[in-house]
């Protein structure tokens, strides 16, 4: 499955939720990552290193 990206649409529904400093596992037996995460409605709309 691995770690994925999606981009998503504008929807006036949708809410934005910002994960600071997540760990990430992305399934590729290295290991787990600092990073801060954007989702956009249900969808993962970005991922960048932590600021």
């Amino acid at each position: 499955m691995g770690l994925w990206l999606a981009l998503s649409g504008l929807s006036l529904f949708a809410t934005d939720t910002l994960l600071k400093n997540a760990r990430v596992f992305d399934e590729t037996g290295k290991p787990p990552f600092s990073s801060d995460i954007r989702i956009h409605g249900d969808r993962i709309a970005a991922v960048a290193k932590p600021a």
